[in-house]
């Protein structure tokens, strides 16, 4: 994901869940983020490959990529009420969106995206 505060999912997400006065449902955007894979077995060696070894370094296993799915699946009451309230999950925790994204500018932004 490009933006580490996943921003951009959270702003596409948040309007047409805003938009449905009345009606309870949970929207769920799901990114598991950046992960280490066989996908790559048959790449040249080069300048690329060293920099995608270097990436590596911080990339999630398939196995923990994994959990982020099922981990946005899974939830608690406590758990339930912060989802309600807009919150997102990253690295299997659940975060609450930042002022901006609460904020007029961030309601605007979102409904351009």
């Amino acid at each position: 994901m490009r933006y580490s505060d996943q921003s951009a999912p959270l702003q596409h997400s948040r309007p047409p869940q805003s938009r449905q006065s009345g009606c309870h449902f949970l929207l769920v955007t799901v990114s598991p983020g950046f992960c280490d894979s066989s996908l790559r077995r048959n790449l040249e060696p080069g300048p690329l490959l060293e920099h995608i070894e270097k990436m590596l370094a911080i990339a999630f296993t398939t196995e923990e990529a994994g959990r982020q799915l099922v981990f946005g699946a899974v939830v608690d009451e406590e758990e339930n009420k912060l989802r309600a309230s807009k919150a997102f999950i990253m690295k299997s925790k659940l975060h609450e969106p930042s002022d901006w994204v609460l904020s007029e500018d961030g309601k605007r932004a979102g409904e351009k995206i």
